[in-house]
């Protein structure tokens, strides 16, 4: 372990915090972004892998407080409704909540049990770097080549669609670098749902995923953490916090009259950089 000023720690605090946040809600992968940038400034290393492991998982409460924050009035209507007896708006905010949940059931359960093991295993540059490639070729081929769109409303896809999203989300989960955003986005696509409700499906999915999965690895680390922390992750979570806000208001406005095309452009391209520079670092 080498010694950063705490100046200079700061500063790559807000760097890592602004990366979680335009990275964490787009198909590009956050996890990916930040395996690659820690180890390239040497946060990795200054911090020791446990304490920098902590402040990534907790800078992603600010991402995770973005979507809350944009999506307050959305959310507060839907638990309104699902409060409100058996009419029509009560069944749907109550399907609603429980499509949620059925979809996040099984990134739950396989992170629970493997988070372990992929932390070991698939958090390296290389592994990031191919993932990101292979991720990237098959969102611009789902992008080009998807079905006719039959579904255009993020709080009321079909089962099978909650479903097929719920489990494609695991691939994110065991891959690093394939992206939460990038497999849900994919697979939504595919079962004909529209660019606008495949990510906004994917960012109500992501709150109790993220949430829940944050809350564990946080928990996990608590004893690595020291009092002097405590000033970097704040800067690092409001930098998420902001830079998530605004990449999630861009991205909803972007896919109205854009496809996904360049997400893919940009991951093969990443990747490909990653590849040829990281012998480097």
């Amino acid at each position: 372990m080498f010694r950063l000023t705490a100046r200079v720690l700061i500063l790559l605090a807000v760097l890592l915090g602004v990366i979680e946040g335009l990275t964490e809600f787009l198909p590009i992968s956050s996890t990916g972004h930040l395996v690659i940038f820690d180890r390239w400034f040497g946060f990795n290393e200054a911090m020791g892998a446990k304490r920098a492991a902590a402040f990534e998982v907790f800078i992603q409460f600010g991402a995770i407080l973005a979507v809350v924050v944009y999506f307050r009035k959305r959310l507060l209507a839907a638990a309104g409704n699902a409060m409100r007896g058996d009419g029509e708006a009560g069944r749907k905010g109550r399907r609603f909540f429980a499509g949620i949940a059925v979809a996040v059931m099984p990134a739950m359960a396989v992170g629970y049990f493997a988070h372990g093991f992929v932390e070991e295993n698939f958090l390296n540059p290389t592994f990031v770097a191919w993932a990101l490639i292979g991720g990237g070729v098959v969102l611009w081929g789902v992008d080009r080549w998807r079905p006719k769109m039959t579904q255009d409303d993020a709080e009321n896809l079909t089962w099978l669609t909650i479903v097929v999203v719920g489990c494609a989300q695991t691939l994110a989960i065991l891959l690093p670098g394939v992206s939460r955003a990038g497999a849900t986005i994919c697979a939504a696509l595919l079962l004909g749902v529209s660019n606008r409700a495949a990510a906004e499906f994917s960012f109500f999915m992501a709150i109790p995923t993220m949430f829940a999965a944050s809350s564990y690895s946080l928990w996990k680390h608590r004893g690595d953490l020291v009092a002097d922390d405590w000033g970097i992750f704040a800067v690092g979570f409001v930098c998420a916090f902001v830079s998530a806000l605004v990449v999630v208001k861009a991205f909803i406005t972007f896919l109205q009259r854009h496809s996904f095309a360049v997400f893919a452009y940009y991951r093969v391209a990443f990747g490909a950089v990653i590849l040829a520079v990281g012998r480097f670092f």
